[in-house]
Protein backbone atom coordinates (compact mmCIF):
# COMPACT_ATOMS: atom_id res chain seq x y z
CA UNK A 1 0.00 0.00 0.00
CA UNK A 2 1.67 3.28 -1.10
CA UNK A 3 2.14 5.86 1.63
CA UNK A 4 1.06 9.48 1.35
CA UNK A 5 4.71 10.44 0.98
CA UNK A 6 5.11 8.00 -1.93
CA UNK A 7 2.05 9.48 -3.62
CA UNK A 8 3.33 13.03 -3.14
CA UNK A 9 6.73 12.15 -4.55
CA UNK A 10 5.14 10.57 -7.62
CA UNK A 11 2.90 13.62 -8.10
CA UNK A 12 5.94 15.91 -8.03
CA UNK A 13 7.82 13.71 -10.51
CA UNK A 14 4.88 13.65 -12.91
CA UNK A 15 4.44 17.41 -12.60
CA UNK A 16 8.10 17.76 -13.52
CA UNK A 17 7.42 15.78 -16.69
CA UNK A 18 4.38 17.98 -17.30
CA UNK A 19 6.60 21.07 -17.05
CA UNK A 20 8.73 19.66 -19.87
CA UNK A 21 5.59 19.30 -21.98
CA UNK A 22 4.47 22.85 -21.21
CA UNK A 23 7.84 24.34 -22.04
CA UNK A 24 7.80 22.53 -25.39
CA UNK A 25 4.17 23.55 -25.94
CA UNK A 26 4.97 27.20 -25.36
CA UNK A 27 7.97 27.09 -27.68
CA UNK A 28 5.89 25.28 -30.29
CA UNK A 29 3.18 27.94 -30.01
CA UNK A 30 5.68 30.61 -31.08
CA UNK A 31 6.52 28.87 -34.35
CA UNK A 32 4.56 28.40 -37.60
CA UNK A 33 4.13 24.74 -36.65
CA UNK A 34 1.38 25.78 -34.23
CA UNK A 35 -0.71 27.74 -36.74
CA UNK A 36 -2.87 24.77 -37.87
CA UNK A 37 -3.67 23.92 -34.23
CA UNK A 38 -5.21 27.34 -33.57
CA UNK A 39 -8.19 26.97 -35.91
CA UNK A 40 -10.98 24.49 -36.50
CA UNK A 41 -11.39 24.87 -40.25
CA UNK A 42 -11.38 21.48 -42.04
CA UNK A 43 -8.45 20.50 -44.19
CA UNK A 44 -5.91 17.71 -44.51
CA UNK A 45 -3.03 20.02 -43.67
CA UNK A 46 -4.53 20.78 -40.27
CA UNK A 47 -5.42 17.14 -39.60
CA UNK A 48 -1.93 15.96 -40.41
CA UNK A 49 -0.45 18.68 -38.21
CA UNK A 50 -2.68 17.69 -35.28
CA UNK A 51 -1.88 14.01 -35.78
CA UNK A 52 1.89 14.60 -35.95
CA UNK A 53 2.11 17.00 -33.01
CA UNK A 54 -0.08 15.10 -30.59
CA UNK A 55 1.27 11.68 -31.56
CA UNK A 56 4.68 13.06 -30.66
CA UNK A 57 3.40 14.22 -27.26
CA UNK A 58 1.65 10.89 -26.72
CA UNK A 59 4.79 8.86 -27.44
CA UNK A 60 6.95 11.17 -25.37
CA UNK A 61 4.57 10.87 -22.43
CA UNK A 62 5.09 7.12 -22.42
CA UNK A 63 8.81 7.23 -23.06
CA UNK A 64 9.36 9.52 -20.09
CA UNK A 65 7.16 7.34 -17.87
CA UNK A 66 8.20 6.47 -14.34
CA UNK A 67 8.36 2.74 -13.44
CA UNK A 68 5.86 1.85 -10.70
CA UNK A 69 4.95 -1.76 -9.77
CA UNK A 70 5.90 -3.17 -13.21
CA UNK A 71 3.88 -0.42 -14.88
CA UNK A 72 4.49 3.19 -15.96
CA UNK A 73 3.16 6.35 -14.37
CA UNK A 74 2.94 8.73 -17.31
CA UNK A 75 1.26 11.72 -18.97
CA UNK A 76 0.45 9.99 -22.26
CA UNK A 77 -3.23 10.94 -21.99
CA UNK A 78 -2.44 14.61 -22.67
CA UNK A 79 -1.48 13.81 -26.25
CA UNK A 80 -4.33 11.34 -26.84
CA UNK A 81 -7.02 13.65 -25.43
CA UNK A 82 -5.83 16.79 -27.22
CA UNK A 83 -5.35 14.89 -30.48
CA UNK A 84 -9.02 13.89 -30.55
CA UNK A 85 -10.28 17.07 -28.90
CA UNK A 86 -8.77 19.33 -31.56
CA UNK A 87 -8.50 16.93 -34.49
CA UNK A 88 -11.73 14.93 -34.41
CA UNK A 89 -12.46 11.17 -34.34
CA UNK A 90 -10.08 10.08 -37.11
CA UNK A 91 -7.12 11.98 -35.69
CA UNK A 92 -8.02 11.00 -32.14
CA UNK A 93 -8.19 7.32 -33.01
CA UNK A 94 -4.93 7.51 -34.96
CA UNK A 95 -3.09 9.26 -32.14
CA UNK A 96 -4.59 6.85 -29.59
CA UNK A 97 -3.62 3.78 -31.59
CA UNK A 98 -0.07 5.04 -32.13
CA UNK A 99 0.35 5.85 -28.45
CA UNK A 100 -1.33 2.61 -27.37
CA UNK A 101 0.76 0.37 -29.61
CA UNK A 102 3.90 2.10 -28.43
CA UNK A 103 2.92 1.44 -24.82
CA UNK A 104 2.02 -2.19 -25.63
CA UNK A 105 5.46 -2.72 -27.21
CA UNK A 106 7.08 -1.92 -23.86
CA UNK A 107 5.34 -4.87 -22.22
CA UNK A 108 4.31 -5.39 -18.63
CA UNK A 109 1.14 -6.71 -16.97
CA UNK A 110 -0.83 -3.52 -17.73
CA UNK A 111 0.32 -3.15 -21.36
CA UNK A 112 -2.91 -4.45 -22.92
CA UNK A 113 -5.17 -2.34 -20.71
CA UNK A 114 -3.10 0.78 -21.36
CA UNK A 115 -3.14 0.21 -25.11
CA UNK A 116 -6.91 -0.21 -25.21
CA UNK A 117 -7.45 2.76 -22.90
CA UNK A 118 -5.28 5.09 -24.99
CA UNK A 119 -7.02 4.15 -28.23
CA UNK A 120 -10.47 4.57 -26.67
CA UNK A 121 -9.41 7.89 -25.10
CA UNK A 122 -8.40 9.35 -28.46
CA UNK A 123 -11.59 8.12 -30.11
CA UNK A 124 -13.90 9.42 -27.36
CA UNK A 125 -12.17 12.80 -27.35
CA UNK A 126 -12.65 12.93 -31.12
CA UNK A 127 -16.34 12.04 -30.79
CA UNK A 128 -16.71 14.83 -28.22
CA UNK A 129 -15.15 17.17 -30.78
CA UNK A 130 -17.64 16.10 -33.44
CA UNK A 131 -20.61 16.35 -31.06
CA UNK A 132 -19.76 19.85 -29.86
CA UNK A 133 -19.27 21.06 -33.42
CA UNK A 134 -22.54 19.50 -34.55
CA UNK A 135 -24.32 21.38 -31.75
CA UNK A 136 -22.68 24.67 -32.71
CA UNK A 137 -20.61 24.78 -29.52
CA UNK A 138 -17.13 25.09 -31.04
CA UNK A 139 -16.20 27.62 -28.37
CA UNK A 140 -16.43 24.85 -25.76
CA UNK A 141 -13.51 23.09 -27.43
CA UNK A 142 -11.23 25.93 -26.30
CA UNK A 143 -12.18 25.79 -22.62
CA UNK A 144 -9.16 24.67 -20.57
CA UNK A 145 -11.26 23.41 -17.68
CA UNK A 146 -13.32 21.22 -20.00
CA UNK A 147 -10.19 19.77 -21.60
CA UNK A 148 -8.76 19.11 -18.13
CA UNK A 149 -11.96 17.30 -17.16
CA UNK A 150 -11.74 15.18 -20.33
CA UNK A 151 -8.17 14.18 -19.45
CA UNK A 152 -9.24 13.29 -15.92
CA UNK A 153 -12.06 11.09 -17.25
CA UNK A 154 -9.59 9.48 -19.67
CA UNK A 155 -7.33 8.52 -16.77
CA UNK A 156 -10.30 7.22 -14.79
CA UNK A 157 -11.20 5.05 -17.80
CA UNK A 158 -7.66 3.72 -17.93
CA UNK A 159 -7.70 2.80 -14.25
CA UNK A 160 -10.98 0.93 -14.77
CA UNK A 161 -9.58 -1.00 -17.73
CA UNK A 162 -6.47 -1.89 -15.77
CA UNK A 163 -8.67 -3.42 -13.07
CA UNK A 164 -10.76 -5.21 -15.69
CA UNK A 165 -8.05 -6.58 -18.01
CA UNK A 166 -4.92 -7.00 -15.90
CA UNK A 167 -4.05 -10.32 -14.30
CA UNK A 168 -3.42 -11.13 -11.52
CA UNK A 169 -5.93 -8.90 -9.71
CA UNK A 170 -3.50 -8.12 -6.92
CA UNK A 171 -1.11 -6.56 -9.42
CA UNK A 172 -3.92 -4.51 -10.96
CA UNK A 173 -5.02 -3.14 -7.59
CA UNK A 174 -1.42 -2.38 -6.60
CA UNK A 175 -0.85 -0.38 -9.79
CA UNK A 176 -4.11 1.56 -9.49
CA UNK A 177 -3.54 2.41 -5.84
CA UNK A 178 -0.05 3.68 -6.63
CA UNK A 179 -0.64 5.74 -9.79
CA UNK A 180 -4.32 6.70 -10.01
CA UNK A 181 -4.29 9.95 -8.02
CA UNK A 182 -0.95 11.27 -9.37
CA UNK A 183 -1.88 10.54 -12.99
CA UNK A 184 -5.37 12.02 -12.66
CA UNK A 185 -3.87 15.23 -11.32
CA UNK A 186 -0.88 15.55 -13.67
CA UNK A 187 -2.75 14.72 -16.89
CA UNK A 188 -5.72 16.98 -16.17
CA UNK A 189 -3.53 19.94 -15.18
CA UNK A 190 -1.23 19.39 -18.16
CA UNK A 191 -4.06 19.23 -20.70
CA UNK A 192 -5.72 22.36 -19.29
CA UNK A 193 -2.44 24.29 -19.26
CA UNK A 194 -1.65 23.22 -22.84
CA UNK A 195 -5.02 24.56 -23.97
CA UNK A 196 -4.44 27.79 -22.04
CA UNK A 197 -1.21 28.32 -23.97
CA UNK A 198 -2.96 27.79 -27.29
CA UNK A 199 -5.61 30.34 -26.26
CA UNK A 200 -2.91 32.85 -25.36
CA UNK A 201 -1.32 32.32 -28.76
CA UNK A 202 -4.71 32.85 -30.40
CA UNK A 203 -5.23 36.06 -28.45
CA UNK A 204 -1.81 37.36 -29.43
CA UNK A 205 -2.47 36.61 -33.09
CA UNK A 206 -5.86 38.33 -32.91
CA UNK A 207 -4.36 41.43 -31.29
CA UNK A 208 -1.76 41.57 -34.04
CA UNK A 209 -4.45 41.31 -36.74
CA UNK A 210 -6.39 44.15 -35.13
CA UNK A 211 -3.27 46.28 -35.02
CA UNK A 212 -2.71 45.67 -38.72
CA UNK A 213 -6.22 46.92 -39.43
CA UNK A 214 -5.99 50.22 -37.53
CA UNK A 215 -2.38 51.41 -37.71
CA UNK A 216 -0.47 53.10 -40.46
CA UNK A 217 1.78 51.00 -42.68
CA UNK A 218 4.96 52.55 -41.35
CA UNK A 219 4.02 51.84 -37.76
CA UNK A 220 2.99 48.32 -38.64
CA UNK A 221 6.35 47.59 -40.22
CA UNK A 222 8.29 48.80 -37.19
CA UNK A 223 6.12 46.89 -34.73
CA UNK A 224 6.19 43.75 -36.83
CA UNK A 225 9.99 43.82 -36.74
CA UNK A 226 10.00 44.15 -32.96
CA UNK A 227 7.42 41.40 -32.49
CA UNK A 228 9.29 39.14 -34.86
CA UNK A 229 12.51 39.60 -32.92
CA UNK A 230 10.81 39.08 -29.55
CA UNK A 231 8.88 35.99 -30.64
CA UNK A 232 11.52 34.49 -32.92
CA UNK A 233 12.08 30.90 -31.83
CA UNK A 234 14.29 28.66 -33.89
CA UNK A 235 12.39 25.36 -34.30
CA UNK A 236 15.77 23.59 -34.21
CA UNK A 237 16.29 24.90 -30.66
CA UNK A 238 12.91 23.47 -29.65
CA UNK A 239 13.76 20.00 -30.90
CA UNK A 240 17.37 20.18 -29.71
CA UNK A 241 16.14 21.12 -26.22
CA UNK A 242 13.70 18.20 -26.31
CA UNK A 243 16.37 15.75 -27.43
CA UNK A 244 18.77 17.03 -24.78
CA UNK A 245 16.20 16.61 -22.01
CA UNK A 246 15.25 13.16 -23.28
CA UNK A 247 18.90 12.09 -23.22
CA UNK A 248 19.64 13.51 -19.78
CA UNK A 249 16.44 12.76 -17.87
CA UNK A 250 17.06 9.01 -17.50
CA UNK A 251 20.80 9.20 -16.91
CA UNK A 252 20.95 12.23 -14.62
CA UNK A 253 17.55 13.30 -13.21
CA UNK A 254 19.00 16.12 -11.03
CA UNK A 255 20.69 17.63 -14.09
CA UNK A 256 17.44 17.21 -16.06
CA UNK A 257 15.59 19.18 -13.39
CA UNK A 258 18.18 21.94 -13.71
CA UNK A 259 17.71 22.03 -17.48
CA UNK A 260 13.92 22.21 -17.09
CA UNK A 261 14.42 25.16 -14.75
CA UNK A 262 16.72 26.89 -17.26
CA UNK A 263 14.14 26.36 -20.01
CA UNK A 264 11.44 27.74 -17.72
CA UNK A 265 13.62 30.77 -16.95
CA UNK A 266 14.24 31.29 -20.65
CA UNK A 267 10.63 31.35 -21.74
CA UNK A 268 9.50 33.18 -18.57
CA UNK A 269 11.72 36.08 -19.57
CA UNK A 270 9.97 36.10 -22.96
CA UNK A 271 6.59 36.24 -21.24
CA UNK A 272 7.47 38.82 -18.59
CA UNK A 273 9.39 41.27 -20.75
CA UNK A 274 6.90 42.49 -23.35
CA UNK A 275 8.27 46.04 -23.09
CA UNK A 276 10.85 47.18 -25.61
CA UNK A 277 13.64 47.88 -23.10
CA UNK A 278 15.73 45.68 -20.83
CA UNK A 279 18.84 46.10 -18.75
CA UNK A 280 22.11 44.41 -19.63
CA UNK A 281 21.73 42.32 -16.49
CA UNK A 282 18.35 41.02 -17.73
CA UNK A 283 19.76 40.37 -21.19
CA UNK A 284 22.70 38.40 -19.77
CA UNK A 285 20.37 36.35 -17.55
CA UNK A 286 18.11 35.57 -20.52
CA UNK A 287 21.04 34.45 -22.66
CA UNK A 288 22.61 32.47 -19.81
CA UNK A 289 19.48 30.29 -19.52
CA UNK A 290 19.63 29.61 -23.27
CA UNK A 291 23.34 28.79 -23.10
CA UNK A 292 22.83 26.28 -20.28
CA UNK A 293 20.63 24.23 -22.61
CA UNK A 294 23.10 24.52 -25.47
CA UNK A 295 26.02 23.56 -23.24
CA UNK A 296 24.12 20.47 -22.07
CA UNK A 297 23.64 19.55 -25.73
CA UNK A 298 27.26 20.06 -26.79
CA UNK A 299 28.88 18.98 -23.51
CA UNK A 300 32.61 19.63 -23.33
CA UNK A 301 32.61 20.78 -26.96
CA UNK A 302 31.20 24.16 -25.89
CA UNK A 303 33.00 26.34 -23.35
CA UNK A 304 31.38 29.55 -22.09
CA UNK A 305 32.94 32.73 -20.75
CA UNK A 306 30.51 35.45 -19.60
CA UNK A 307 31.48 38.70 -17.89
CA UNK A 308 29.32 41.72 -17.07
CA UNK A 309 30.82 44.50 -14.93
CA UNK A 310 28.52 45.58 -12.12
CA UNK A 311 28.80 49.21 -13.23
CA UNK A 312 27.20 48.36 -16.58
CA UNK A 313 24.44 46.05 -15.36
CA UNK A 314 21.85 48.89 -15.29
CA UNK A 315 22.47 50.05 -18.89
CA UNK A 316 19.29 49.79 -20.92
CA UNK A 317 18.98 48.61 -24.51
CA UNK A 318 16.26 47.16 -26.78
CA UNK A 319 15.08 43.87 -25.28
CA UNK A 320 16.21 40.58 -26.84
CA UNK A 321 19.20 42.18 -28.55
CA UNK A 322 21.76 39.59 -27.43
CA UNK A 323 19.86 36.37 -28.19
CA UNK A 324 20.30 36.52 -32.01
CA UNK A 325 24.01 37.30 -31.63
CA UNK A 326 24.60 34.32 -29.35
CA UNK A 327 22.51 31.98 -31.52
CA UNK A 328 24.53 32.95 -34.60
CA UNK A 329 27.82 32.49 -32.79
CA UNK A 330 26.89 28.91 -31.85
CA UNK A 331 25.11 27.92 -35.04
CA UNK A 332 27.61 29.39 -37.54
CA UNK A 333 30.70 29.34 -35.35
CA UNK A 334 31.26 27.02 -32.39
CA UNK A 335 29.13 24.14 -33.67
CA UNK A 336 31.08 24.02 -36.94
CA UNK A 337 34.41 23.26 -35.28
CA UNK A 338 35.82 19.77 -34.95
CA UNK A 339 37.64 20.85 -31.80
CA UNK A 340 36.10 22.48 -28.74
CA UNK A 341 34.19 25.69 -29.30
CA UNK A 342 34.57 28.70 -27.03
CA UNK A 343 31.91 31.40 -26.82
CA UNK A 344 32.78 34.62 -25.00
CA UNK A 345 30.22 37.25 -24.01
CA UNK A 346 31.39 40.37 -22.21
CA UNK A 347 30.69 44.08 -21.87
CA UNK A 348 33.00 47.06 -21.40
CA UNK A 349 32.90 50.84 -21.57
CA UNK A 350 35.09 53.12 -23.65
CA UNK A 351 34.58 56.83 -23.29
CA UNK A 352 30.92 57.63 -23.83
CA UNK A 353 30.11 54.23 -25.29
CA UNK A 354 29.15 50.82 -23.99
CA UNK A 355 30.16 47.83 -26.04
CA UNK A 356 28.89 44.26 -25.73
CA UNK A 357 30.97 41.62 -27.51
CA UNK A 358 29.95 38.12 -28.64
CA UNK A 359 32.94 36.13 -29.89
CA UNK A 360 33.40 32.58 -31.13
CA UNK A 361 36.68 30.82 -31.84
CA UNK A 362 35.75 29.58 -35.33
CA UNK A 363 36.42 32.59 -37.55
CA UNK A 364 34.02 31.42 -40.27
CA UNK A 365 32.13 34.68 -40.83
CA UNK A 366 31.61 35.81 -44.40
CA UNK A 367 30.09 39.18 -45.19
CA UNK A 368 26.60 38.66 -46.67
CA UNK A 369 25.63 40.03 -50.04
CA UNK A 370 23.58 43.25 -49.95
CA UNK A 371 19.96 42.47 -49.14
CA UNK A 372 20.80 39.04 -47.73
CA UNK A 373 21.74 39.99 -44.19
CA UNK A 374 20.49 37.68 -41.46
CA UNK A 375 17.04 38.68 -40.22
CA UNK A 376 17.90 38.61 -36.51
CA UNK A 377 21.13 40.63 -36.79
CA UNK A 378 19.55 43.08 -39.21
CA UNK A 379 16.64 43.77 -36.84
CA UNK A 380 18.97 44.25 -33.87
CA UNK A 381 21.07 46.73 -35.86
CA UNK A 382 18.02 48.68 -37.06
CA UNK A 383 16.51 48.87 -33.57
CA UNK A 384 19.75 50.13 -32.05
CA UNK A 385 20.08 52.83 -34.67
CA UNK A 386 16.42 53.81 -34.40
CA UNK A 387 16.84 54.19 -30.65
CA UNK A 388 20.33 55.71 -30.32
CA UNK A 389 21.18 57.11 -33.76
CA UNK A 390 23.42 56.01 -36.60
CA UNK A 391 26.54 55.86 -34.43
CA UNK A 392 25.05 52.90 -32.55
CA UNK A 393 24.54 49.42 -33.97
CA UNK A 394 26.43 46.25 -34.76
CA UNK A 395 29.91 45.71 -36.18
CA UNK A 396 31.70 42.48 -37.08
CA UNK A 397 35.41 41.67 -36.93
CA UNK A 398 36.66 38.35 -38.22
CA UNK A 399 40.09 36.76 -38.12
CA UNK A 400 39.63 33.81 -40.53
CA UNK A 401 39.79 30.44 -38.76
CA UNK A 402 40.65 32.21 -35.49
CA UNK A 403 37.61 34.09 -34.21
CA UNK A 404 34.58 36.17 -35.14
CA UNK A 405 33.52 38.99 -32.83
CA UNK A 406 30.20 40.82 -33.16
CA UNK A 407 30.14 44.06 -31.17
CA UNK A 408 26.99 45.87 -30.10
CA UNK A 409 27.61 49.59 -29.50
CA UNK A 410 25.31 52.01 -27.64
CA UNK A 411 25.82 55.25 -25.72
CA UNK A 412 26.65 55.20 -22.02
CA UNK A 413 23.79 56.81 -20.08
Amino acid sequence: MPTLLDQLELVLQLLQQTCVFLVIAWLLAQTPLAAPLLQLQPGWRRLWACAAVFTGFCLLGTWLGLPVNDSLANIRAIGAVLGGWLGGPVVGLGVGLAGGLHRYSLGGPTALACMVATAITGLLAGLAHALLRAQGREAWLWRPMLVGLAAMLAEALQMGLILLLTQPRDTAWAVVRAVAAPMLLANSLGAAAFMRMLLDRQAMAERLRQAVAVRAQQQLLAQAEIRLLHAQVNPHFLFNALNTLAAVIRQNPPRARELVQHLADWFRSNLKRPQEDATLQEEFAHVRAYLEIEQARFGQRLQLELALPEALSHVRLPAFSLQPLVENAIKHGCSQRLEDGVLRLWADAEGAWVRVHVQDNAGLYRAPAPGHEGLGLSLVHKRLQARFGNTAGLSVRCEPLQHTCVTLTLPLP
